[in-house]
């Protein structure tokens, strides 16, 4: 495909680990990709969107947007798209941290 690397496209580069969640349509020719980083804090929930051609959304930055940035651990990313290039994203918080009370959180990230 023009524009794609032979080796792939990387969505983030950096120091430390990260965990790419699922893969979805952006319902405006793109892709979202979500990713639980742990080289910034404990970990932090990014998202980037990238184009069909396989570069970044225009005004997207490059290291993918803050989904959750919180002091404590977040897992189990979930994500669908919201049809206008953004999406719903749904985690939980490592419950070991917040006095043994597991919670769920959901943030709508818009696709500008």
């Amino acid at each position: 495909m023009p524009g794609w690397a032979t080796d792939g496209q990387a969505v983030v580069t950096g120091p430390g680990d990260q965990y790419r969640g699922p893969l979805i349509l952006d319902g405006a020719g793109g892709l979202l990709v979500p990713w639980i980083e742990t080289s910034r804090d404990a970990g932090d929930i990014y998202l980037q969107r990238v184009t069909a051609s396989g570069v970044r959304a225009p005004g997207w930055p490059t290291g993918g947007v803050p989904v959750s940035t919180s002091y404590d651990d977040q897992l189990d990313e979930s994500i669908a798209s919201d049809g206008a290039g953004g999406a719903f994203v749904a985690w939980d918080r490592n419950p070991t941290v917040v006095a043994g009370v597991g919670a769920a959180y959901l943030h709508h990230v818009l696709g500008s």
